[in-house]
């Protein structure tokens, strides 16, 4: 039949009463994994930034295919290389997102790290109620999961944190000491959680009023991470920062000042 011909039986078809039933238009194939395996391959080359773009694209993608899952596990790796960027607001909002999952699915282990997640950025931002809220969440996931070294380690540092807060310096020590031998025995002791690590103990040592000690401390941590880490990672900016400020609490303003000029050179 040609194509004319088939025009007109068309339009008799429609002009008798037929119904024209349009093709569907063809789905789009879910690209969620493709996208965030690109992601992954971004993110260990050090450009944080292409990364995060492909996973927005890959967490939409999971949304799309109805892939509910995968999307909050894309969430959570998303809030994490939010935090390594320092983009603290982003990195909460994801990690809520997370959580909701976790919660839904009653993924103990993962409403534990995605509480300890939260906890962490309101304690940095002296919020102590609020953190101390989600730092109950964690240790009542906690008791139902199945934690590595890294994961108590990260407790302890936070219930130290806490301490701090609550205007117990001194008690604060001994989580920071263990979470140190934790991170340290779980990833050697030239890991950035180790440098972390001797960040947080050096920090509490100078609130302590041991400004020695805590010089020590991070000077061991910026060591680390000047190793393993960029020179915009905000983990070694604030390892320096406090660094330069315990030095000013010492009395040595001089070395301070160079320090820090040399620290970004």
């Amino acid at each position: 039949m040609s194509i004319r011909l088939s025009s007109i039986c068309l339009m008799i078809f429609v002009c008798m009463g037929g119904v024209v039933v349009s093709p569907l238009p063809a789905q789009q194939p879910c690209r969620g994994a493709e996208l965030k395996d690109s992601g992954k391959a971004l993110e260990r080359t050090g450009d944080r930034q292409g990364a995060i773009r492909l996973y927005q694209q890959a967490e939409r993608d999971y949304e799309r295919c109805g892939q509910q899952v995968e999307a909050v596990r894309l969430a959570n790796d998303l809030a994490d290389l939010y935090m390594a960027a320092g983009e603290m607001k982003k990195s909460y909002q994801q990690k809520l997102i997370a959580l909701k999952g976790f919660q839904q699915a009653k993924d103990a282990a993962n409403v534990f790290r995605a509480s300890v997640a939260i906890a962490t950025i309101l304690f940095t931002q002296k919020k102590k109620d609020e953190a101390s809220h989600y730092l109950d969440m964690a240790r009542v996931a906690a008791q139902t999961a199945t934690l590595s070294d890294d994961d108590r380690a990260m407790l302890l540092s936070l219930e130290g944190a806490e301490m701090q807060l609550a205007g117990s310096p001194e008690a604060a020590l001994p989580c920071f000491r263990e979470a140190l031998r934790l991170w340290i025995a779980a990833n050697g002791p030239g890991h950035p959680d180790a440098g972390w690590a001797h960040l947080l103990l050096g920090q509490g040592l100078a609130i302590a009023g041991r400004p020695e000690p805590a010089l020590q401390e991070l000077q061991a941590a910026i060591s680390i991470l000047h190793m393993t880490q960029p020179r915009n990672d905000p983990h070694y900016v604030f390892a320096v920062k406090e660094y330069a400020h315990v030095l000013e609490m010492a009395g040595r303003k001089s070395e301070a000042k160079g320090m820090m000029a040399a620290a970004f050179q």
